[in-house]
């Protein structure tokens, strides 16, 4: 299903998966999220699994969050971890903590703050 070679049929698979909250996809969605060479599935995959919610997703989140070479993915896979609750104040979130800071850091190399001190990319 999600091997399909049209990116425009993988994409539309994976952001339906997501509306529709389908557990069984689970697998599926960590698979490319990880593992689709194309950018755009796997920023879906990581909002799939967000709107999905299940907790169990939360090594594949961590492993995008902290190891994609994309932005874009990172910050999905971020948001996704805080839509389910995996990030906790006192817990021990230090690789959480290095790869926003890491973030941070890129995105003020890449890019400028707008009015909100919100960092845009230029």
């Amino acid at each position: 299903m999600l091997k399909d070679t049209s990116l425009s049929v993988r994409k539309k698979i994976v952001v339906a998966l997501g509306e529709i909250g389908y557990p069984e996809a689970i697998p599926s969605l960590c698979i490319a999220l990880l593992e689709d060479k194309n950018i755009n599935i796997r920023e879906k995959a990581a909002e799939a699994l967000g709107k999905i919610g299940d907790p169990k997703v939360a090594d594949a989140l961590s492993k995008a969050l902290l190891n994609d070479k994309n932005r874009n993915v990172r910050r999905k896979s971020a948001e996704a971890l805080g839509k389910i609750g995996n990030y906790s104040p006192g817990a021990d979130n230090r690789k959480f903590d290095r790869a926003a800071k890491n973030q941070r850091q890129s995105d003020k190399r890449n890019g400028c703050q707008d009015s909100h001190g919100t960092n845009r990319q230029i």
